[in-house]
C-alpha cells in the first residue's frame, strides 16, 4: 500500500505515523499513482511512503475498504513505514 503526503508533513508523520487528522481513516492507496496524485494535493515537494502491510497484518491490524475502493486503517505506526525515491 501506499499513501501520498507532502515533505512539510514527513517529520511529524516518520515520528508519530499516519493518523486520521479530520477524517474518520486513514486513506491509503494500493497503486503508487493514485498516492501520488493525493500527495499532489497537498502541496510542497510529493513524498509517497510504501505501507508494510505484511508486517501489519501479521500484528493484527485491521484493514477496510470503502465502497469507491480505498483501503482505511486506524493509524500507521512509523516502523511501518518507507520512504519511495520517485
Amino acid at each position: 500500500m501506499y499513501h501520498g503526503t507532502s515533505s512539510k508533513f514527513i517529520t511529524d508523520i516518520l515520528r508519530d505515523g499516519l493518523k486520521s487528522m479530520n477524517r474518520q481513516y486513514v486513506h491509503l492507496s494500493d497503486k503508487i499513482s493514485t498516492a501520488k496524485q493525493v500527495g499532489e494535493r497537498h502541496g510542497g515537494n510529493l513524498i509517497v511512503l510504501e505501507i508494510n502491510v505484511e508486517k501489519m497484518i501479521k500484528d493484527n491490524i485491521k484493514f477496510f475498504i470503502s465502497d469507491n475502493g480505498v483501503f482505511l486503517v486506524d493509524k500507521v505506526n512509523p516502523k511501518y513505514l518507507q520512504i519511495i525515491n520517485l
